[in-house]
């Protein structure tokens, strides 16, 4: 399967994604990230799959020593106009998770907004876990943030319309059983053209996760339906894992 995901994120994904990702909902999630991570304020922290920087700007604001990771070029450029705009110091590079080779190098990594499960096997999501587990220092945590598979299949909507930044959005769904994958197809008009984007990303189950979490040596490992430790269920949209690597 070929790698879609990077078309994907894109100059489109940073005008329609603002729609979804507002700064209350960022000020929130920020919030929430500290309160799961307990750390001092000059801890090191690796936001991976960092994006725009919208979760990096914030947290170097307060005071961590703050990495932005990302395979996407067009993300990073938006991520380092956005440091500067706020006087902020982050370290960004363009880095594809499959081959992070840091050893026990950041106190916490956090993956927020579902930004895992993009590559093509689930041998390659592993990877990425055991590379998560290397790069954190003995008794650094990490936070994963992403879809919570159950609640999602439960309310499928096959096709819907929705507006963004003022362009109406038509979307398109599909949850293969087989595979686990879920893609979206969405269509708009731009400058009087249709324009399309696809999103094809690997749900997994809580269980699916926190068995590639153990596998790749993490311990202490809790689950949430949210960054605000809120109980996960089956109504959660969220789902919220925090691992800690053992001394």
């Amino acid at each position: 399967m070929k790698d879609t995901w990077i078309d994907f994120f894109g100059t489109d994904y940073i005008k329609f994604s603002e729609n979804i990702l507002s700064a209350e909902r960022t000020l929130n999630e920020v919030e929430g990230i500290g309160s799961l991570l307990n750390l001092p304020l000059s801890s090191t922290i690796l936001d991976l799959g960092c994006g725009q920087g919208r979760i990096a700007v914030p947290l170097a604001k307060l005071g961590y020593k703050i990495f932005g990771y990302d395979a996407s070029a067009v993300l990073l450029e938006e991520a380092h106009k956005r440091a500067i705009d706020a006087k902020v110091d982050i370290n960004y590079e363009l880095v594809d998770m499959r081959v992070m080779d840091q050893f026990e190098s950041f106190d916490a990594i956090i993956n927020i907004g579902t930004a895992f499960g993009y590559v093509p096997e689930e041998s390659d999501d592993c990877a990425i876990i055991k590379n998560i587990y290397r790069a954190l220092k003995p008794g650094g945590i990490f936070i994963l943030d992403t879809e919570n598979r159950d609640n999602k299949i439960r309310n499928f909507i096959e096709t819907y319309d929705s507006s963004m930044n003022g362009t109406v959005i038509n979307t398109e769904r599909n949850f293969d059983a087989s595979t686990g994958r879920w893609e979206e197809r969405m269509k708009w008009q731009a400058g009087g053209e249709e324009r399309t984007a696809t999103l094809n990303v690997r749900l997994y189950a809580a269980t699916e996760l926190k068995r590639m979490m153990t596998e790749a040596g993490f311990q202490l490992i809790d689950m949430y339906g949210s960054l605000y430790r809120e109980r996960l269920d089956l109504s959660s949209t969220r789902l919220v894992i925090v691992a800690k690597k053992g001394f």
